[in-house]
Formats: structure tokens, sequence, C-alpha cells
């Protein structure tokens, strides 16, 4: 399978972006007791013959596993997660993985060739695997977001026996369409509103061609998502 475009730069920017934490806290009781059942470590584990990191959190281990499968490319979530959505550890052991090449997981010695979706699907089975082991579970359940969107639907369908549910969150259905209708809307929008800044910035970048920029791809999809995000759009 070829190399994901842009994802060598994402990746290699990922130990900086959401998730470079060395600790989690442990559950406590209202005096202030450490919960028996409870389970809160940060670890590497060995996949796909590369040490990668996880964060498991919740409050008892006889609860369901909840594998989270993070954005980007290369942006761990753990942190986004833990400040948003930290209830799910009443109800879920929850695992925050560091994707090949992300975050925690990142290693400047990591071959270029292996940033791929298959071995990446490789990396996620065998991590399924060792949870289900490890925590005496059957299935677990399969949660993406965005780009983990990609993963999580084709892992869920290769593997159906590992899960008792997989819930997408941003679902990608194309890629390539997605750009290209995400700046068919910006320019019109910006238009619309008079932010003649972000129409000059996205006539600089172009329209994307079958879902790649022509200039710097990183470069182009920031300056296209932030000219709605953070400039003139920022009501929208």
């Amino acid at each position: 399978m070829k190399m994901i475009p842009g994802l060598i730069t994402i990746l290699a920017l990922s130990p900086l972006v959401l998730g470079c934490v060395a600790a989690t806290p442990v559950f406590r009781d209202d005096a202030g007791r450490v919960l028996p059942a409870s389970v809160a470590r940060m670890e590497y584990v060995e996949l796909g013959g590369s040490r990668q990191w996880i964060c498991v959190r919740g409050e008892s281990v006889d609860k369901p596993l909840l594998l989270i499968l993070h954005g980007g490319p290369g942006t761990p979530e753990v942190l986004p997660f833990r400040r948003y959505d930290a209830g799910l550890e009443k109800d879920f052991i929850v695992v925050n993985w560091d994707q090949r090449g992300s975050g925690k997981s990142y290693s400047s010695s990591m071959p270029a060739d292996s940033m791929t979706i298959e071995q990446i699907l490789s990396d996620a089975h065998e991590l399924v695997g060792s949870l289900k082991e490890s925590f005496s579970k059957e299935k677990i359940y399969l949660l993406g977001h965005s780009w983990g969107t990609v993963l999580g639907a084709l892992l869920a369908s290769r593997y159906p026996e590992d899960f008792h549910a997989y819930i997408g969150m941003g679902q990608w259905v194309s890629m390539g369409d997605n750009e290209r209708l995400c700046y068919e809307f910006t320019p019109n929008e910006a238009e619309r509103r008079g932010d003649r800044k972000a129409v000059a910035l996205l006539e600089r970048i172009g329209a994307p061609e079958k879902g790649l920029y022509r200039a710097d791809w990183l470069e182009s999809v920031g300056a296209q998502r932030n000219s709605f995000g953070i400039g003139g759009f920022q009501d929208a």
C-alpha cells in the first residue's frame, strides 16, 4: 500500500502535539483511598516490532474495554479525551493509544515505509488481542475519531469477532471528496461574509485536485481550515 500523503510530515510533528504527558492520576474515593478495582497506567507495548504508548484508565476492571483510535494522522488525543470525556472512565476501561509514529510512539529511527494504513491496522489488531488477554475480555468497544474512523471501519469489518460495537465520530467516507467539499464551502462562505483576507488565502493555495493540494500539503490543509476556524468564521 502506498504511503499516506503528508503523513510523514504530520507524524514528525506529533511528539509536540496533544499527549506528551508522563503520568496519569489514580482513582480515589471520597476518603482519598485508591479504588481497589481501578486501573490508571501509562506504558509502552510492543506492536509490529516497535515500542508504542498507551494510556489505560477506568474506575473498575470489571467494566468493558473501549479502545480509542485518534485522529490526524499523527494527532494523539489523550489530553482532550481526558479533559472532555473523562466520564467514560466510569463505565469503561478507556485505552488511548498513540499510533505508530505519533506522540510518545514517535521514533526518528522508524522506517518511513512502515507508515501505511496496513501496518497501523496490523498494530491495532495486535493491540486489541493484547488488551483482550490482559483484561480477560472476549470483545471490546472501538471508537474512531476523524482519521481514526478510517482505521476503525476497516478494523471492525475485518475482525468483527473482536468487537461489541464500533463507534465512528466524525466518520470519514471519501477522503478526496471530503477535502474537495470543504474547499468548495470555504471560499463561498468567505465571499458571503465579505472576508477578503480568507478569499485571497484560498485563491493562493488553490483547490485540491483528487483530494490533494498543489502547494505544500500540510501547510495548505492548515491554511484552508484556519480560514474559517480561526479567522473570520469563528461563529460558524
